[in-house]
């Protein structure tokens, strides 16, 4: 089944056939009877950083182009359904990091709620060595935040569970 779906994919779309034939593996727990648990943390690390890096949001901003690709890929039944919650997580789990050290740094944002989480979104969205460097304070936070100018947020690019159906 899964040949017949990269036939039609090769037909249809080469950019999904690129992006799982080049994607990092995930690596899953399993139960004693074999059935998969969880992924492992390191490779959903590694498959979004990739995933973020291929989709290139910062060449136009435009989350639903993102948001249809990733459905897209779970609907060729090309990704594991266990992802699908572990996504958005993982852009949570990132963001909360980023959060943390701006609440160590003492810093005010200059803006509400709203757009602050959408710079911390944006900041992921830029990639890990960017995201590592934020985190390791190579970069002056203060300085980085009045100067990126986020735009609509990145999470919306990762689906929300109703929007799989």
């Amino acid at each position: 089944m899964k040949e017949l779906i990269r036939r039609v994919l090769r037909e249809e779309s080469n950019p999904m056939l690129n992006f799982i034939n080049n994607a990092p593996s995930i690596t899953y727990s399993t139960n004693i009877d074999g059935s998969k648990i969880r992924p492992e943390i390191e490779d959903i690390d590694d498959f979004m950083w990739y995933l973020i890096d291929y989709v290139d949001y910062p060449s136009d901003f435009n989350h639903k182009r993102i948001n249809q690709f990733i459905i897209t890929l779970f609907r060729y039944g090309l990704l594991d359904d266990k992802l699908k919650s572990l996504m958005r997580r993982w852009v949570s789990r990132k963001q909360s990091k980023l959060y943390n050290l701006w609440d160590d740094e003492k810093l005010t944002h200059v803006s509400g709620d709203d757009s602050f989480g959408d710079w911390l979104a944006h900041v992921v969205s830029l990639g890990k060595e960017l995201y590592e460097k934020a985190l390791k304070k190579d970069i002056s936070l203060k300085e980085f935040f009045v100067n990126l100018n986020p735009k609509e947020s990145f999470n919306y690019a990762i689906p929300f569970k109703d929007e799989y159906d």
